[in-house]
């Protein structure tokens, strides 16, 4: 779940409850769940990352009910990128995460003031949601 902080409260109260729906299904050891009564089936492989942009300016704090499935970790910026292209199973990650740096930089270079916020926070994303395809 990328950038849950820039939700609001009613939002986050609706995942936070959809959440808790997976989590009480994982300790149940149930096969489904139901959420806004979908019967939905339960993948124990999968698992819930959320990240988030801590003391950025109009960040929503997560409900207490939420974050209390989840565990605080932090990581370079920089880093986050190459371990998603690994996770994908891209085995040239670092040298492809090098080459997307510049690509962003360079895409930085070219736009006004305005735009950069949003390069910032989604070029890195949108990338990598489209590496998969390439693997």
């Amino acid at each position: 779940l990328d950038g849950l902080d820039c939700l609001n409260k009613q939002i986050l109260s609706a995942v936070s409850s959809h959440v808790k729906a997976i989590f009480d299904a994982i300790h149940a050891d149930e096969p489904s769940f139901f959420v806004e009564g979908n019967l939905i089936k339960l993948d124990k492989s999968c698992g819930i990352f959320i990240t988030l942009s801590p003391g950025t300016k109009g960040r929503t704090q997560l409900p207490n009910n939420l974050k209390v499935h989840f565990r605080p970790i932090s990581m370079p910026q920089s880093d986050y990128g190459e371990v998603v292209m690994f996770s994908m199973g891209l085995t040239d990650a670092t040298r492809l995460h090098k080459k997307i740096q510049c690509a962003k930089r360079m895409a930085l270079e070219q736009t006004s003031q305005a735009w950069r916020g949003y390069i910032q926070a989604r070029f890195l994303s949108l990338v990598l949601n489209n590496c998969s395809e390439f693997k």
